[in-house]
């Protein structure tokens, strides 16, 4: 008697331990919509501890095993270009009651390409002969989402202000192509009388494609200073505005302000069903990426294309510190030889900031006389 997929699928995901440790269930039948083509349902979406979105496709003999991975490959591809997750937070995992059949196709979608490979389509007549072939287009393929380094925050001293100017402030980012945004809603709790705007709406927009634009030239600055230039321009009401980097919402909490997401938009509101407002949140604060000058970030050699990201953004934190790029690399390899599994994390400023040194010294006294911390556990 064979068990239906649905059974194991129900039953695995009601304990994703017995996979790994550190899954936990986003949803079951996670429904895929494609505009070019067919969609589909993910048996199970999953996040990992390192907070990469896992799908898991399972199939129970091996009657469709080259469909299986022709299913995760599609699904992988949608996830990425509709919801904007970096392929180095995204992983697989197949699940199969027999492996006979699939084991052979599995080992070699886990091989890299080795040649450049080309697409044709071709028309054939009824005896088989080809009458036309023309080179396949790739679709575009859009980037995946990440933070701009710089944001956005108008200020007011009345709520009801700031509640008249948040549809507007959605509008207007649209209005200047900001179409992937997040609007957050601030109010201050804190004590400091020198707050005299306690409302504020922070605003959010994924970094952009460089374009070359004509019109454009009277505008300056990176793809983003042109989208914020363009964007004060428009009638959003304001009392008065800051911009700031990536850790400006990680510095207002801890000065007293409290935050919710008021709204999305483009793939931040796509990816909704599968990435909370929290989560979104706990993003922005906790970005998994390295700044100029500072970097908090957690990964494990067991995931090559992460591993290889994590150690990059390691090295150009370090650069101009010859001692700490060499100690920081022989300590790595050393951890990833002797344990593969290993949980790595690091906290680093850089001394090439020492404004911002200081700042985070004072802000969080427990980081005082360790400018760069590796932690590893399992």
């Amino acid at each position: 008697m064979q068990i239906p997929e649905t059974i194991i699928r129900d039953r695995l995901a009601a304990d994703l331990s017995m996979l790994e440790p550190g899954l936990t269930l986003v949803a079951t039948e996670f429904q895929l919509s494609n505009p070019d083509g067919a969609g589909g349902r993910i048996d199970v979406l999953a996040r990992d501890e390192f907070k990469n979105f896992v799908i898991i496709e399972i199939k129970r003999s091996d009657a469709a095993a080259r469909q299986a991975l022709h299913e995760v490959i599609k699904y992988a591809s949608i996830l990425m270009r509709d919801q904007g997750i970096k392929p180095t937070h995204l992983r697989v995992i197949i699940v199969s009651t027999d492996w006979h059949e699939l084991r052979k196709p599995f080992s070699e979608y886990l091989e890299r390409p080795v040649c450049h490979t080309t697409g044709y389509k071709i028309r054939v007549d009824p005896t088989g002969k080809i009458t036309h072939s023309e080179r396949l287009k790739p679709l575009a393929l859009a980037a995946p989402i990440e933070f701009s380094p710089t944001q956005m925050i108008y200020l007011y001293e009345s709520p009801t202000v700031r509640e008249y100017a948040l549809p507007r402030a959605y509008d207007a980012m649209n209005a200047v192509g900001a179409s992937d945004h997040v609007l957050i809603r601030c109010n201050y709790q804190g004590s400091n009388p020198q707050i005299i705007f306690p409302y504020g709406i922070y605003m959010v927009i994924a970094t952009q494609p460089v374009i070359d634009d004509d019109d454009d030239d009277h505008f300056w600055g990176t793809a983003e200073d042109r989208l914020w230039q363009k964007f004060t321009k428009l009638e959003v009401p304001r009392d008065t505005a800051e911009s700031g980097g990536r850790d400006c919402l990680a510095q207002m909490l801890q000065s007293g302000w409290r935050v919710e997401v008021a709204a999305r938009s483009g793939r931040f509101e796509k990816s909704k069903g599968i990435l909370t407002d929290d989560d979104l949140l706990d993003s922005l604060v906790n970005f998994d990426d390295a700044s100029q000058f500072w970097m908090c970030a957690q990964a494990t050699p067991r995931f090559d294309e992460q591993w290889t990201e994590f150690r990059r953004h390691l090295d150009a934190i370090l650069a101009g510190n010859a001692l700490w790029r060499g100690v920081a690399a022989r300590l790595l390899d050393e951890i990833a030889a002797r344990d593969p599994e290993a949980k790595i994390s690091v906290n680093v400023y850089n001394l090439a900031d020492t404004a911002q040194m200081l700042d985070g010294l004072v802000r969080n006294p427990m980081h005082s006389g360790h400018l760069i911390r590796f932690g590893s556990g399992h």
